[in-house]
């Protein structure tokens, strides 16, 4: 069994002890008012579906954890150009946009690499689509325009590297992408 799936077994094992115990701490002693067995029935039934809800709501928790890191990171290979900004779209969902200034274009052009995104997510095929503005000195903007797919597996660390170079079309952002060991 994987390392991981066992701290998520403990937290939830101990998540459910400690819930259990805070609602058997509020239990009242029998009320004056609880005069029949039905009164009684009638509030456990409430405290027990309350505690059910709680319940569900750790699982949905728990299941909802991400599977894996996917770490995306920006470099230049080409010489005498500078981005301007870079806008980065998971699936058509916005995951970061980012506006370089001259000191992030000196870092990179000393062959620095920018993190663009690290985050966690699910595994599964993600369309991956980076929108850039670039431009050489004196020129105006251009835009450009990359798509790759990443296939996630769980439990491992996907690293996809944009380069920026001169292609045929003028600057093109290259992706490379490679995934290492689990955590």
């Amino acid at each position: 069994m994987n390392f991981t799936f066992k701290i998520k077994g403990v937290f939830l094992a101990l998540t459910v002890v400690a819930v259990v115990l805070a609602v058997l701490a509020t239990l009242a002693p029998v009320d004056a008012r609880e005069k029949t067995v039905r009164d009684m029935i009638i509030r456990l039934d409430k405290e027990y579906r309350y505690l059910d809800e709680e319940l569900e709501k750790l699982r949905e928790n728990i299941s909802g954890f991400p599977d894996t890191i996917l770490d995306l990171t920006v470099i230049k290979e080409a010489t005498g150009v500078r981005l301007i900004s870079v806008e980065l779209t998971d699936n058509d969902k916005l995951l970061k946009s980012h506006i370089y200034t001259p000191a992030e274009n000196a870092a990179i052009s000393a062959g620095g690499r920018q993190s663009l995104y690290r985050g966690e997510v699910r595994d599964g095929l993600h369309n991956l689509r980076l929108v850039f503005y670039w431009s050489a000195a004196g020129s105006v903007p251009v835009k450009g325009e990359v798509s790759t797919i990443v296939n996630v597996e769980a439990a491992r660390r996907h690293f996809v590297e944009f380069n920026l170079v001169r292609g045929r079309r003028g600057m093109e952002l290259i992706p490379r992408n490679f995934g290492v060991g689990g955590r």
